[in-house]
């Protein structure tokens, strides 16, 4: 696409959404950081940019690039500005990167403000350059999605949402105000062919089904297309027909402002406004786009319009004024329903503009009334067409063309808000898999001049450009349309009259009202009329339609003709309003030449669109204490029974920051009284904060029907006992030896020693020491080789509930089997075999290094006890050995000390273990690497892939799961593989990728993840596969060799019979 010249300046103020990798918006010191990071790096990159590759006119029309500090709503905020020269040589200062001056409370919005440009091919540049500062810019972890509502927000709060300001600047007071009048009159079709906000909650409001053949269909069933546009209303609007934007006669600030009711200066907070201060129209209703092409296709939309308003206005023809009713009827249908919301046309016109009522309200080439916004939208091409040719704009537009005219693969209609439901529904309903498309989207799209999602995924449009809008010849208007003169009403050659009466005296929604209309005519022959069926609700003076129904019917000469709900189907919609409402039904009848023969109303009736819910709390709390557990109920009743189906019930947790977690959903069946019992345990996040709401949600059909909050609960939290020391987590203890009493150091005290004669040797004792060491038999030798690596060795101390002395052991003559020193305590002593004669020795019991404490003489002569200690029979000379040097230098050591010490309580007897080992408990830790063995992949075939796994953390051993998928270059990604895993060290698994059930593609790589209690721990990607189709022996083979006869095929006998296998084509190909 080259360079196009506009016919009026054009900027753009987009509104962008920071979110971490879960796509939660930034609050608190984690938005203070990315903030900071963003606007340290944005003015040097965008200064890079320019440098490495602008078009010449922004290096002729950019001054500077700048960094200032600005007063807004209170704070000092940075902004990267720019200094950019108008025409006339007057330089124009941009804040063209910062926070939205009309800030939220929750959270920063990132606002991107291009230059006014002139071209097309600048503007482009300007809103891919200023995504590549903001991506570039950000700290790792984060990204940026570019949608008009966050899909994470539970619910809608003030100034959260994200939208694209379009800015016209058209000087001339005449043409703006010609522009303003036109643009007026296709606002609902500019809405319904940009609603990019269809999220919230993680889900979209609604059902989402796919048809898959022929082509695509995405139809979303109660789906709101635009919730950006559905809930904020105080920076756009006002959606109501007395104080919608007006028809204007001349530019009338005051005029403009008593009609919408807003003072300056927010009275710019509507759908459109033509007073700004830079001598521009301002069009709000855009939802932020996730693709460059997309706004400039509606740039190219907006630029012809107002073109055509300014020829228009030059001609002296009268400007289209479309009634405020009308546009506001279209309006809430395409926030609803985007490109497949009903349209109503403005019959208003047919009088005042005719000219124009054939391209707004019909099709200009069939003649048949616009009843969906696509086909409306269809037409407003065709009104403009000559206009986009003269302009050069058929390229741009072909993002456009794809939603509305569709593709080979896609059925129309498809907005922006509609693929993201096929996105939705791609996904399995997995939003994680969703948000990461989100962030990818706004990297590959809002980077990029020519390409958009949609038409990336299901094929640019068939037809050429100019077949899309071109009108036949025979009904071509002048480019100028408009009428000059009026135009004489055709009087209808016969009359009709008629009466209607409803059948009930109340009506539920969504069922057809029975009704009897009767008709006859004067006619002498057959007449051909339409009726036009409306269901309007009465309040006071004011009528409001809240549906139609068109019926073409032939009334026979000299009878009465009867017609019935069956052949005029008329219904109230589901939640058309929330209370009930009087409505009555109108009948038009008009001629083929659209002229009204008779106006028939029949008398009110009560209308229910929305069940009647109502819901009470069975018991409620004013506080909750920290680690309780609270059982609640909630009482719901409806009174509408009428309503039957299913009905969704919520519950839902509300925090003081306002967020909303899902805590409980359950569904019921013809709801008339039920009780929700909902169980709420007081810790975790809700320990934490000061106070609590819980909030129950009734749904129907996908909408919200009840609703209760409780008021604050308040948040009670434990008091904290006395600190206790903390207790090691014990991984190994080994056994507690069998004496009572183990080897012990000798208290400062004489003790008495009598020593039985033995056959052995007692060794020799060493000198004493000062400073004895506890005794501690060493770890068992089966746990050393076990665990060479200990992580921490503990003794661990208990005291016992009672401290006994030991029996005296008088020595005998007579040598006794002893018990050896390990033994179970409820093991039975073994006899010592014969031949080896023990040896008895009377010690004083010793205490150990924790009750080493001077202890008085009384103390000391009461604890006199004898123990016997017999080596065990089987254990080593050098283990004995080791035991008696052990206590003979405890002896030397008490004889050395004092006996004079000062009076000291009795210490507790304690107990204590062997050496433990004790850790720390980690995160799971692993390491993945996939590899690809092969670098091509022929269709038909496999490609083989190795993931080789270890485990960093032994102590976690499983169970892990194996993700893995398919990753087409330019593609959505597919899981194509799930596994159960458990890691003891290493392993190395095998896959083998067939390319069948998936989108072929040249190129691809496979992606795995490796997940651990929901949580993916690490990722890794192969590198890239290349993709062949097969070779030709592979396509094609012969099945056969047919005969033919000379008088079929002259030069011919024999034709072979080749047979095709083309499932593995990955291009077209030729066969000749």
């Amino acid at each position: 696409m080259g360079s196009k010249q506009l016919p009026f300046t054009q900027g753009v103020e987009i509104e962008l959404q920071i979110v971490d990798q879960s796509g939660s918006l930034l609050q608190g010191q984690s938005l203070i950081r990315v903030w900071d990071h963003l606007l340290k790096r944005a003015a040097a990159t965008l200064e890079k940019r320019v440098l490495e590759g602008a078009p010449s006119i922004v290096r002729e029309r950019l001054v500077r690039v700048g960094r200032v500090e600005k007063e807004r709503q209170g704070r000092r905020l940075p902004y990267i500005t720019v200094s950019y020269k108008m025409r006339g040589g007057k330089n124009v200062e941009i804040y063209a990167f910062g926070p939205d001056p009309n800030i939220s409370q929750v959270t920063w919005i990132l606002e991107l403000v291009t230059p006014p440009c002139e071209t097309m091919e600048e503007l482009g540049w300007w809103i891919k350059s200023l995504y590549l500062v903001a991506l570039d810019s950000l700290p790792s972890g984060y990204g940026i999605i570019s949608i008009g509502f966050n899909p994470k927000e539970a619910e809608y709060r003030s100034g959260v949402t994200f939208g694209d300001h379009y800015h016209i600047g058209i000087p001339d007071g005449r043409d703006r105000l010609a522009a303003y009048n036109v643009l007026r009159c296709f606002l609902p079709h500019l809405i319904a062919l940009s609603v990019n906000s269809p999220f919230m909650n993680e889900g979209p409001t609604g059902n989402v089904k796919v048809r898959r053949m022929p082509r695509v269909t995405i139809l979303g069933q109660n789906n709101v297309r635009s919730l950006r546009l559905k809930f904020n209303k105080g920076q756009t609007g006002p959606a109501d027909k007395d104080h919608y934007i007006p028809f204007l006669e001349r530019l009338d600030r005051r005029q403009f402002d008593k009609i919408v009711s807003r003072e300056p200066p927010d009275d710019r907070f509507v759908d459109m406004f033509p007073f700004t201060d830079y001598g521009t129209i301002e069009i709000r209703v855009f939802d932020s786009q996730f693709s460059v092409s997309r706004r400039l296709a509606l740039v190219a939309i907006i630029q012809a319009l107002a073109y055509k308003a300014a020829k228009l206005a030059k001609s002296g023809q009268r400007l289209p004024d479309v009634n405020s009713e009308v546009l506001v009827d279209n309006r809430d249908k395409a926030i609803e329903f985007g490109l497949y919301g009903k349209f109503f046309g403005d019959d208003g016109l047919s009088g005042s503009n005719k000219q124009f009522a054939k391209y707004y309200n019909f099709n200009p080439d069939t003649g048949k009334p616009n009843t969906k916004l696509f086909e409306a939208v269809h037409s407003m091409l065709k009104f403009i067409q000559g206009e986009v040719e003269e302009l050069g704009f058929q390229e741009y537009l072909k993002p456009v063309l794809a939603s509305v005219m569709g593709t080979s693969q896609l059925e129309p209609p498809c907005s922006p808000a509609d693929y993201l439901l096929y996105l939705y529904h791609s996904s399995g309903g997995e939003f994680k898999r969703v948000t990461s498309n989100l962030i990818k989207m706004t990297e590959d799209f809002c980077t990029s001049l020519d390409e958009d999602p949609i038409t990336r995924l299901f094929g640019a449009p068939e037809m050429t450009i100019r077949e899309a809008v071109a009108t036949p010849a025979s009904a071509t208007p002048p480019v100028a349309t408009g009428v000059t003169a009026p135009v004489a009403v055709p009087v209808s050659a016969f009359s009709v009259k008629g009466s209607a009466s409803v059948g009930v005296k109340q009506v539920i929604a969504e069922e057809r009202i029975p009704f009897q209309l009767s008709l006859s005519s004067n006619s002498s022959s057959e007449a051909h009329v339409t009726i036009l069926g409306k269901v309007l609700s009465k309040e006071g003076d004011e009528e409001a339609v809240i549906s139609t129904a068109v019926k073409e019917v032939s009334l026979k000469p000299g009878k009465e003709s009867i017609f019935k709900e069956n052949s005029i189907p008329l219904a109230v919609p589901f939640g058309a309003f929330s209370k009930p409402k009087s409505c009555f039904l109108q009948f038009t009848v008009r001629d083929d030449e659209k002229n009204e023969l008779a106006k028939i109303k029949t008398s009110s009736f009560r209308v229910i669109a929305t069940p009647n819910i109502s819901i009470r709390p069975s018991s409620l709390h004013k506080k909750f204490e920290e680690g309780k557990t609270y059982e609640m109920s909630f009482q719901v009743a409806n009174t509408t029974p009428q309503f039957s189906g299913k009905y969704q019930v919520r519950i839902f947790h509300r925090f003081p920051s306002g967020v909303l977690k899902l805590q409980t959903e359950k569904s019921l069946t013809n709801l008339k009284e039920a009780k929700i019992p909902h169980s709420l345990k007081v810790g975790g996040e809700i320990a934490k904060e000061a106070h609590l709401k819980v909030r129950v949600q009734v749904l129907y059909k996908g909408r919200i029907v009840g609703e209760y909050e409780t008021p604050n609960i308040e948040v009670i939290p434990k008091v904290a006992p006395e600190p206790e020391p903390k207790k090691p987590e014990i991984r190994v203890v080994t056994k507690l030896t069998t004496e009572a009493y183990s080897p012990q150091v000798a208290p400062r005290v004489k003790p008495e020693v009598t020593v039985k004669p033995t056959p052995r040797t007692a060794p020799q004792p060493t000198p004493p020491k000062t400073h004895p060491s506890p005794q501690v038999r060493p770890q068992p030798q089966k746990y050393r080789a076990e665990r060479a690596e200990p992580t921490l060795k503990l003794k661990v101390v208990t005291p016992t509930a009672k401290t006994t002395p030991p029996k005296k052991v008088r020595p005998k003559e007579k040598v006794k089997p002893a018990a050896p020193v390990r033994m179970s305590r409820k093991t039975k002593p073994k006899t010592h075999p014969a031949g080896k004669p023990t040896r008895e020795k009377a010690i004083k019991p010793t205490l150990r290094v924790s009750e080493a404490r001077p202890t008085s003489a009384k103390q000391a002569s009461e604890t006199k006890s004898y123990v016997k200690v017999t080596p065990k029979a089987t254990a080593s000379r050098s283990v004995a050995e080791g035991y008696e040097k052990s206590r003979t230098e405890a002896v030397k050591a008490a004889e050395a000390t004092p006996a004079k010490v000062p009076a000291w309580p009795a210490a507790k007897r304690v107990r204590e273990s062997k050496a433990v080992e004790v850790s720390a408990v980690e995160p799971p830790r692993v390491s993945l690497y996939i590899n690809s063995k092969d670098r091509e992949l022929v269709l038909g075939s496999g490609c083989n892939f190795e993931i080789d796994l270890k485990n960093l953390n032994l102590d976690i051993t499983g169970d892990f799961w194996l993700n893995l998928y398919y990753c087409p270059i330019g593609g959505d990604e597919v899981l194509v593989g799930h596994k159960r895993v458990k890691l003891f060290d290493k392993k190395r698994i095998g896959y083998r990728f067939k390319m069948e059930g998936v989108q072929k593609a040249k190129r691809f790589k496979l992606r795995a993840e490796v997940i651990y209690n929901g949580l993916v721990i690490e990722r890794s990607e192969s590198g890239e596969v290349q993709v062949r189709s097969p070779g030709v022996k592979r396509m094609f083979g012969i099945r056969g060799i047919l005969n033919v006869p000379q008088n079929i095929m002259p030069g011919v006998r024999i034709l072979p019979l080749l047979q095709v296998e083309a499932r593995d084509v990955l291009e077209p190909i030729n066969v000749s």
